[in-house]
């Protein structure tokens, strides 16, 4: 059968999505009282939100303080007295985002004392929902499960799924790799507690925990292709929604990561490792700025402090491994958004104001002798091909979109092909266009939380709400049955070698076989 060509054309289609509204089956009985949950380790007191009951808060991990400070997360004590889940956590301690002048900028209270979760239920009693788990994006330096952006109301009630998202540790808190000092990987680690924290509880909540489904995004979706490649990890999941995956580069060798721990060091002037347990949290932020400042100054692009290949968490490249099949039991749905790097180049000087040679001096570093030939193809493929956009497409494509490409490639002739969106709306702000994590509140449904987002500034309020009636809905479905079609939608097929589809979400949603030109572009470099 061909490709099909039925389109949903967004202008003025709202009348035509009628989800919305949908409910799973009531909570308790009382629906004035709040919500009293008793997990494993204890008692705890929710609120209810219009219908949803909301969990905020709650510990899945002891608190990585003191002693515990670079060390992986330990169980959670026991309470007995009925513990406030009304307010969230802290945020892990952080330095700003990267992408405040994108996304919007956010000052919440941090603390090492920040591992935990939060829970939306539209469900506490009757049949078990499905579950959602969110890992949030940020480069692994920034970011938290407690962002009203992240927030799972819409997706619990629209949908009728239990929605949890969580905090863990970031930047050298969360990698920084030092044997016998500090494990690396604690991010990582974090996420696997809590998700053994799911498994064990979630059916409190109305959850069902045979029918947990990863989401997550940027480095969040970095995190989950690492747990597909795991196979201790994997056992923990059924599902994967992986959007904008940073899997463009490797987790660091050891001696790497060593190697960066001890300039580390160096920068917070310590004679002995071991002392960094007693160095405050303002200290290590400012010594990591230092850090990525001379990386930055000495051409480094990655940011220092990353996975690390450990042997435990890691095995090499997961992307390798996942393209050999590991995790192919796993249903998957994974996607990029088109102009991801604007969201970084469009502030760089460098890279907004760079001449036909700095284009040739990053193309000759990927691409070698044969920079020229692939430089005239992007030219030909792009009409916007300007020394910025060149840079943009680039580093898109080697960062998010390639490896991306190989793993559904690879799942094509299994039983489980993947389904592969490209999200292409483009921002007002021309400079952004598709730019990275521009699909996030169409995912989430939620844009009253994203009201300060320049990425978002002066967009038609029709057409981003029905993209995210669209959007939003192919989600919920995948989360529920593996399969992401609904009746507002044109269909989407897997992922097939012979047709290549991929579902473009733009002004215009439809079906596009081969949109990124796999059979007729060179064939890309191993790197």
């Amino acid at each position: 059968m061909g490709l099909s060509t039925r389109r949903v054309v967004l202008k003025g289609a709202i009348a035509s999505v009628g989800y919305l509204g949908l409910r799973h089956a009531a909570l308790a009985a009382d629906q004035n009282s709040p919500p009293v949950v008793e997990t494993l380790c204890g008692p705890i007191r929710g609120v209810r939100e219009s219908g949803v009951a909301v969990f905020r808060g709650i510990p899945f991990a002891k608190p990585p303080i003191g002693s515990l400070r670079f060390r992986p997360p330990e169980p959670p004590q026991r309470w007995s007295v009925i513990r406030d889940a009304t307010k969230f956590g802290p945020i892990a301690p952080q330095g700003k985002s990267r992408l405040a002048r994108v996304m919007g900028d956010f000052d919440l209270p941090q603390s090492e004392d920040c591992l935990t979760l939060n829970i939306w239920s539209p469900v506490l009693t009757g049949p078990p929902a499905p579950v959602m788990v969110w890992l949030h994006g940020g480069g692994q330096t920034s970011g938290s499960g407690r962002l009203d952006w992240y927030s799972g109301w819409h997706l619990a009630q629209n949908g009728g799924i239990v929605v949890v998202t969580i905090n863990y540790r970031v930047g050298p808190l969360g990698f920084m790799y030092l044997p016998g000092i500090a494990e690396g990987n604690m991010n990582l680690l974090d996420q696997v507690a809590a998700f053994e924290w799911i498994r064990d509880n979630i059916a409190r909540f109305g959850g069902n925990p045979k029918l947990v489904t990863l989401a997550g995004q940027s480095g969040g979706g970095r995190s989950i292709a690492a747990h597909l490649a795991n196979p201790q990890h994997r056992k923990l999941f059924h599902r994967a929604i992986v959007q904008s995956p940073a899997i463009g580069t490797p987790p660091d060798s050891p001696d790497a990561a060593e190697a960066t721990a001890h300039q580390y060091l160096e920068i917070l002037k310590l004679d002995k490792a071991s002392d960094i347990r007693r160095v405050p949290v303002v200290a290590l932020l400012d010594a990591f700025v230092e850090l990525n400042r001379r990386a930055k100054s000495s051409g480094q692009q990655a940011l220092p402090f990353g996975a690390v290949d450990d042997g435990r968490v890691y095995h090499g490249d997961p992307v390798k491994q996942i393209v050999a099949g590991a995790g192919a039991d796993k249903e998957l749905m994974i996607g990029t958004t088109r102009d991801e790097a604007a969201a970084r180049f469009a502030f760089d000087d460098e890279i907004v104001n760079a001449d036909d040679a700095k284009v040739h001096q990053r193309f000759a570093k990927v691409f070698g002798q044969e920079a020229d030939e692939y430089l005239d193809e992007f030219r030909r493929m792009w009409a916007d091909a300007t020394p910025y956009w060149l840079l943009v497409h680039l580093e898109t494509e080697f960062e998010y979109l390639r490896k991306s490409l190989a793993i559904v490639e690879a799942r094509a002739s299994s039983e489980r092909p993947a389904f592969l969106y490209r999200f292409d709306w483009p921002s007002p702000t021309k400079r952004f266009s598709a730019c990275h994590c521009l699909e996030l509140p169409f995912t989430f449904g939620n844009f009253e939380n994203w009201s300060n987002a320049p990425m978002l500034a002066n967009a038609d309020p029709d057409e981003i709400k029905t993209l995210s009636h669209i959007m939003n809905r192919a989600w919920i479905e995948f989360i529920k049955n593996g399969n992401p079609n609904h009746a507002a939608m044109a269909p989407w097929a897997p992922y097939k070698s012979d047709q290549r589809t991929t579902l473009r979400f733009d002004s215009i949603v439809e079906p596009v076989g081969d949109l990124a030109g796999v059979a007729w572009r060179r064939p890309w470099p191993a790197y």
